[in-house]
């Protein structure tokens, strides 16, 4: 079963994996996409307000696959994060601690120039 949700909560990798556990299945695969040390906001291109800021550390994107074997999970984890990443246009904001900031733009989206 597919599941997709967009919130402005945190969002909870037990949750998450809970949603694709299944006695059929030896393998569930995890990617988290975290924060890194800058902070951002996050904005799809085709959306016109901000979810919000997303704290270092904290998972901005999570993406839980079950299958029965490893390679199968591992594999299309892999190929979902990629896909997003080429189909989602966001943009960042990157705030720095001198309080500067910059818009950077999902360079692997195919709608990007």
């Amino acid at each position: 079963m597919d599941h997709v949700e967009v919130t402005e909560d945190r969002i909870s990798t037990d949750h998450t994996t809970s949603l694709v556990s299944s006695p059929t299945c030896g393998a569930i695969s995890v990617f988290i996409g975290l924060t890194p040390v800058h902070i951002y906001i996050f904005t799809p291109n085709l959306v016109y307000y901000l979810y919000r800021v997303v704290p270092v550390e904290e998972a901005s994107i999570v993406i839980a696959v079950s299958s029965p074997h490893r390679k199968e999970s591992l594999e299309a984890v892999g190929y979902a994060i990629d896909t997003v990443k080429a189909v989602v246009p966001i943009w960042k904001k990157e705030i720095y601690a001198d309080e500067s900031s910059a818009w950077k733009e999902n360079k692997e989206c195919i709608w990007t120039s």
